[in-house]
């Protein structure tokens, strides 16, 4: 509702706030994978999931579920950077997790 309140009622505005939203998952794991692996397992991994036919095509239908899609990669990173003595990692996952 949120969107849409700034964002007129159009097919071209569902169509963006699913692809910011996918790509905020994206950026998630590219972080996320930063953490632990090297920056070309990081490229890697980033690139196998935008390629991946689920990802790709579940993100264009924006519903309940899509927005899942950059919550669980936001609540990861947080983890792994909790685990890291963050805290604001760990509060970030306490938030991301809850809206998850």
């Amino acid at each position: 509702a949120g969107w849409f309140s700034v964002m007129p009622v159009a097919t071209w505005s569902l169509y963006l706030l699913a692809g910011i939203n996918a790509a905020i998952g994206l950026w998630a794991v590219w972080k996320t994978a930063g953490l632990v692996l090297d920056r070309r397992r990081q490229i890697v991994a980033t690139a196998s999931l935008a390629l991946m036919p689920f990802y790709a095509f579940h993100a264009l239908q924006f519903n309940h579920n899509a927005v899942l899609l950059s919550l669980w990669p936001l609540a990861g990173w947080c983890l792994l950077l909790s685990l890291r003595g963050d805290w604001r990692g760990t509060v970030g996952l306490g938030v991301f997790a809850a809206l998850a």
